[in-house]
């Protein structure tokens, strides 16, 4: 019950925040849509790879935190400033790796493994690389419809995204067949 309510209550405060910068009926509706998929993703989480929790806790929580970190830049929190990277890729962090350490079932059985520090470091280095990437296309377009502020917003969480998978396929014992459930993996508490 967790996992939903961080994902609603994250995803419907971004989608909050966005409007408030740049009202836009559409960009809102699409971003509900996405959010419902999200959501069908957070009731389901334990029959899914144990990763999930992670993408769920950065993407939700993490997004709304990036959010903020890069909200006194305004509409031009996704300019590619350093400043603004760094301001919001601490508010990321922030928000979703104390969740991530306690909650993530990657992180717990990587805990158990003596590995949870690299693991999350891992991560959090892939979410950066992603989220550098991810400025590319955003500084190739036009900043001057504050409508793109969305686009933008959607690119970072993309590249979060891409970077924590490519992380993922780098450590070990994340086959996707293990902790499918809430006890984690056959014989190991969480």
């Amino acid at each position: 019950m967790l996992f939903p309510a961080l994902t609603l209550l994250s995803g419907l405060a971004q989608i909050a925040l966005l409007y408030q910068r740049a009202p836009w009926g559409e960009g809102a509706a699409a971003t509900a849509v996405l959010l419902s998929i999200a959501l069908l993703f957070a009731w389901t989480r334990l029959r899914w790879n144990s990763h999930l929790d992670m993408f769920l806790l950065m993407l939700g929580p993490g997004g709304l935190g990036m959010l903020l970190g890069g909200w006194q830049a305004g509409p031009a929190c996704h300019n590619g400033t350093w400043l603004a990277l760094s301001l919001m890729t601490i508010g990321m962090l922030s928000a979703s790796a104390p969740l991530s350490w306690w909650l993530a079932r990657c992180i717990l059985q990587a805990r158990l493994e003596g590995r949870g520090i690299k693991t999350l470091a891992l991560d959090a280095v892939g979410m950066q690389v992603g989220m550098l990437l991810s400025h590319i296309p955003a500084a190739l377009l036009s900043s001057d419809d504050p409508r793109l502020v969305w686009l933008h917003h959607g690119l970072m969480l993309l590249g979060m995204l891409l970077g924590m998978m490519a992380a993922a396929a780098l450590q070990p014992g994340l086959s996707g067949a293990e902790a499918t459930s809430a006890g984690g993996p056959q014989g190991r508490p969480a």
